[in-house]
């Protein structure tokens, strides 16, 4: 049996012997160092003179799953130079173990390793598995202790915030574009701190950013001769942003038009009844809102009376308990703006005919039913199958007797996420739709031209059109939402520029922020900053 499997260093120790304690079950190992000098840690001199000898205890890493201990015969040596200070030393033997230490060199590796990737507790728990008992707290103190390689300032910097706790307090990632890795993690999202990590790492020549003032200064004054790179992904969602706002204004004139469009008859379609045994709803009770629906609007009664008295939008909101967007949506809108119903879906719809005919001839039994239609490769349940035939059971009227057909009223979300597609790639319906929606507000049709202008820059990597966009934007006849987004796009230009004629963006920076997530909330959010930072570094 080869010494040089159980030791930390065959060319260094050389094993006496080795036993089992029978009551505990570990395994003691006695060892002796085979080097014939040793050097002085104060002066570097060779010494072979001995001194003394003395035992250390240390833990090493376990055989099997069962704990080992090393007892190491050291020595002490006399100093050879008569002008050193140290006069006797105790011999050093830096694979094996740090002057000091309790545990091997490679039992604290493997409890660094641990601890970074696994955390205190879970850590703990997975130690315990293989072998060695250690307490979170050992573990953490060991991570700590991991020293971070130092990384080569990259030519290409993704720059981006994270969050310690959203809302309340944010840190910076910086990212090396060229090889997807990160380079730091900044405590922060002052601009001073990037300032002072640029001017210390001089040679960064582009920096890849979001559109926030706190890294655009920290990025000017840091590195004045890097090229900005706007966030490319940013851009287009407060390009989308705008344009909904837009439409959100003309909620009226969009539902309209989704009126206009809908294929669905206004009446509800009744099911075949002989007998007429059914009772019919009446319109009225169909149309009645919800509890949660009939609210909403009256605080958006409340809202508009206060604002048309003058209040601020800011006070509104701290009166009503309402975030800000909340309030300038409802003041914006000139009309109430009604949520898009959700569709819904049930696995029973596809069978209902079949539940019909067989509801007529007497069965209404939601087991039996529901045995019948999986004996015909239906996936309903038994509860989707009860909601289905509860109107029949209570003589109510269905509404349909086909699954629900949605309804082609779009929210001015999903509405402004057709900008983002090509006519051809639109279904039929929403070509219609949206023709439709052009013919009744022109003020979102040339908004909607607006949009798609700016896209149709970065598709054709025009960034020298930039400046005439700009301008066409600013137009007083261009709805106010897009003139203020040409506002802020003028205030950053040379940045959006680049970022239509350059290939970086901040997608796999914000990929790195994600795993970030996953880091922090492993660790429950209870680690401190530079805990935080030993693990993302290391770990990449």
């Amino acid at each position: 049996m080869r010494s040089q499997v159980f030791l930390p260093d065959s060319r260094s120790l050389s094993v006496d012997s080795v036993s089992v304690d029978g009551e505990s079950g570990k395994v003691e190992v006695v060892v002796h160092s085979t080097n014939d000098c040793a050097k002085c840690p104060r002066c570097g001199k060779k010494s072979s003179r001995v001194h003394s000898h003395y035992l250390r205890q240390l833990t090493d890493l376990p055989w099997q799953g069962v704990s080992v201990h090393l007892t190491w015969r050291s020595r002490k040596f006399f100093c050879r130079d008569e002008q050193c200070t140290q006069k006797i030393f105790t011999e050093r033997l830096p694979e094996v173990a740090r002057p000091h230490a309790r545990r091997s060199e490679r039992l604290s590796l493997a409890v660094r390793c641990i601890g970074i990737a696994c955390g205190g507790e879970g850590g703990s728990r997975l130690a315990k598995r293989l072998g060695m008992k250690f307490s979170p707290d050992t573990l953490l103190r060991e991570t700590r202790c991991t020293l971070i390689s130092k990384r080569r300032t990259p030519r290409v910097l993704g720059v981006d915030d994270w969050a310690f706790r959203k809302g309340q307090r944010y840190g910076t990632v910086l990212v090396d574009r060229e090889n997807n890795c990160v380079v730091d993690l900044l405590p922060d999202r002052d601009p001073n701190s990037l300032v002072v990590w640029l001017q210390n790492h001089p040679g960064v020549e582009i920096i890849s950013r979001d559109r926030g003032d706190c890294y655009i200064k920290g990025a000017t004054e840091g590195a004045p001769q890097a090229t900005q790179v706007a966030d490319r992904f940013h851009l287009m969602q407060n390009l989308r942003e705008a344009l909904a706002r837009v439409i959100a204004r003309h909620s009226k004139q969009v539902r309209e038009a989704a009126q206009q469009q809908s294929k669905c008859p206004i009446n509800p379609v009744v099911l075949s009844d002989p007998g007429n045994q059914i009772r019919k709803i009446p319109p009225s009770e169909t149309q009645l809102p919800s509890f949660a629906s009939q609210r909403r609007q009256d605080r958006y009664r409340e809202v508009m009376a206060l604002y048309h008295q003058g209040i601020s939008q800011r006070e509104i909101a701290i009166r009503f308990n309402l975030s800000r967007s909340t309030v300038r949506r409802f003041v914006q809108s000139g009309s109430y703006p009604e949520r898009a119903p959700r569709p819904s879906h049930s696995h029973a719809d596809g069978c209902v005919e079949y539940l019909w005919e067989r509801w007529k001839q007497g069965c209404q039994n939601v087991t039996q039913l529901t045995k019948e239609i999986r004996e015909r490769g239906f996936t309903a349940s038994y509860y989707s199958v009860r909601r289905r035939v509860s109107s029949w059971r209570n003589g109510i009227e269905t509404t349909s007797k086909s699954p629900p057909a949605r309804t082609n009223i779009e929210s001015p979300n999903q509405l402004s996420w057709m900008v983002f597609k090509d006519d051809l790639n639109l279904t039929k319906d929403q070509r219609t739709f949206k023709d439709r929606v052009f013919g009744q507000c022109p003020e979102i049709a040339e908004a909607w031209r607006i949009a798609t202008g700016f896209i149709h820059l970065f598709k054709r990597k025009a960034g020298h059109d930039l400046p005439a966009w700009i301008d066409a934007a600013s137009h007083d006849t261009t709805p106010r939402e897009l003139r203020s987004f040409a506002k802020g796009i003028l205030r950053d230009s040379s940045a959006i520029a680049a970022a239509i004629a350059l290939p970086w963006s901040n997608g796999q920076t914000e990929g790195q922020v994600n795993r970030l997530k996953t880091l922090k909330r492993q660790m429950y959010g209870r680690g401190a900053f530079d805990l935080l930072r030993i693990r993302y570094l290391t770990s990449t």
